[in-house]
C-alpha cells in the first residue's frame, strides 16, 4: 500500500493547501453491506437529470451514499495521516 501512495502520489508538498487529497476510511464488510445510491450526484440543482440514468436499479445500501462518504472523506484523514494509519 505505501508503494500506490508513494506512486499515486509523487509530491504532495508541491499540491497547494486547499487541493490535498483527503480520504475517508472505511471497513470493507461496512462499506459492502453500507454503500448505495440515492443517485443524487448525477441530478441537477432543478431536480432533473444531469443525463438519463442508467436502466438497472439504482444500488441499495444501508445509507451510506455517496455524498456521504465524499462529507467523511473531507473530514477525515490527509495524506500524512493516511500514510501512518496504513503503517508507514
Amino acid at each position: 500500500m505505501q508503494d500506490w501512495l508513494h506512486a499515486t502520489f509523487p509530491a504532495p508538498e508541491q499540491v497547494r493547501a486547499p487541493y490535498q487529497p483527503r480520504f475517508a476510511v472505511f471497513a470493507a464488510q461496512d462499506w459492502i453491506a453500507g454503500f448505495g445510491s440515492d443517485r443524487a450526484h448525477m441530478r441537477r440543482a432543478d431536480g432533473g437529470w444531469q443525463q438519463p440514468p442508467p436502466p438497472w436499479p439504482a444500488i441499495s445500501g444501508a445509507g451510506l451514499t455517496l455524498a456521504a462518504a465524499i462529507a467523511q472523506a473531507r473530514a477525515g484523514l490527509d495524506l500524512k495521516a493516511l500514510a501512518t494509519a496504513l503503517g508507514g
